[in-house]
């Protein structure tokens, strides 16, 4: 099975990706590894991303999980895939892949993005304003609230309908 976890920056993806990796024995793959050199340089210098930099990324993101169903059964890979031509992607080449829409509350997932320090908030915001709805069949997972228990349960009856 492979799952693919994507949604909004700040939702909680990679700690959903956790509980499947812990709990439902799934290999954790966090899609921002296969970040190219240049586009790492340019995040990190707060410059614009241009979509030439994003289709190298997600080049990188479609070779590392054809490696990856070489070697574990059950893969689930983080991101946000911000655009809807990522997702046709990964779908074109792993037609059986389940595509998992992480969400919460924006007061929650903004106070989330403000503690890790990590992400400049104005950047994440960009990359808000410039997500692409997902018109391609998803799961969804609410993460609006504290604790794994919510967000367990959810996956419990998500994984055992799919």
């Amino acid at each position: 099975m492979i799952l693919i976890v994507f949604g909004l920056p700040g939702v909680g993806k990679t700690f959903v990706g956790k509980i499947l990796e812990k709990d439902f024995g799934f290999y954790l793959h966090d899609g921002d590894v296969d970040l190219p050199n240049e586009m790492r340089l340019t995040l990190s210098q707060n410059r614009v991303v241009t979509d030439e930099m994003r289709d190298a990324f997600f080049q990188n993101i479609l070779k590392s999980l054809e490696s990856l169903t070489r070697t574990h059964k059950n893969i689930v890979v983080t991101q946000t895939f911000i655009k809807e031509k990522y997702r046709e992607w990964i779908r074109e080449k792993f037609p059986e892949a389940i595509f998992m829409l992480v969400t919460a509350l924006d007061e929650i997932r903004e106070k989330r993005l403000i503690l890790r320090h990590d992400y400049p908030i104005e950047y994440t915001r960009q990359m808000v304003a410039n997500f692409e709805e997902p018109m391609i069949e998803y799961l969804k997972i609410d993460n609006s609230v504290d604790g794994e228990e919510h967000v367990r349960e959810q996956l419990k009856r998500l994984i055992v309908n799919s």
